[in-house]
């Protein structure tokens, strides 16, 4: 099943890129006077198409290798103990949130691999090209990366809310699980960290449809911008407090 998942995805996204390549041969001369012909789209297409069936396999090996983590997660039956902070059966800890982290790694993976792909391909289609003047991206690959962009934001957020919760479990300085600093500033932090990244894919899919690349940029800042200052933070209740390691 993640093979297949892997592959409509990456093919989905892939043969959009592939369809911007030119079907006739295109020449181009370099500063050096050298003439190069760029592939055809049915040049690339059987190539893609391999490079598909190649990195589904290998993401879908990965996953299969954590089966346990899967099993362990359909199987889970509660402990019937919760913790005290955020009040999660104790066995969310032991099954759901490595599930969790399968999940976010697999849909980290899908992302990545589709806009590098991508990208790869618009290079090759003169979509994406360096100039003297910076990037210059064409309006058919930057929907489409953005759209991407958007999905990355998405699982930003995910981790942004999973790093909360993994507060609790994490060993912080001496002691084992949240600190004075981790619940009173690094979970906060990670909560809001958590809605910056929905807004910021808000944003980046915005600027998908309506072109305007500020709203990309405004995304990145903002999730950049409350990362850092909730890491700032953090680090400054962890010095100041007045019981920093306190347990909780």
């Amino acid at each position: 099943a993640t093979f297949l998942i892997t592959v409509a995805w990456l093919t989905f996204h892939l043969r959009q890129a592939v369809a911007a390549i030119s079907p006739a041969p295109v020449t181009f001369t370099t500063r050096e006077g050298f003439a190069v012909a760029l592939p055809t789209r049915d040049q690339v297409r059987p190539l893609v198409m391999v490079l598909v069936a190649v990195a589904s396999f290998l993401l879908a090996s990965f996953v299969s290798t954590q089966w346990m983590t899967l099993l362990s997660w359909w199987y889970q039956v509660p402990f019937g103990a919760s913790d005290p902070v955020l009040g999660h059966d104790a066995g969310f800890y032991v099954f759901t949130l490595p599930a969790l982290e399968l999940l976010r790694g697999f849909l980290l993976g899908l992302i990545l691999l589709a806009a590098l792909g991508s990208a790869g391909l618009y290079f090759v289609a003169g979509q994406v090209a360096l100039t003297p003047f910076g990037l210059r991206v064409e309006d058919r690959a930057r929907r489409h990366l953005t759209w991407l962009a958007a999905a990355f934001f998405l699982v930003l957020a995910l981790g942004a809310w999973m790093s909360r919760v993994h507060e609790i479990v994490m060993p912080s300085g001496i002691i084992q699980g949240a600190s004075y600093a981790d619940v009173h500033a690094r979970m906060p932090a990670a909560l809001v960290l958590t809605a910056a990244a929905m807004v910021a894919a808000g944003l980046a899919a915005t600027a998908a449809v309506t072109g305007r690349v500020r709203l990309l940029i405004a995304a990145a800042g903002l999730y950049a911008i409350t990362m850092l200052g909730g890491q700032a933070y953090a680090a400054m209740l962890q010095r100041f407090a007045v019981t920093p390691n306190e347990q909780v």
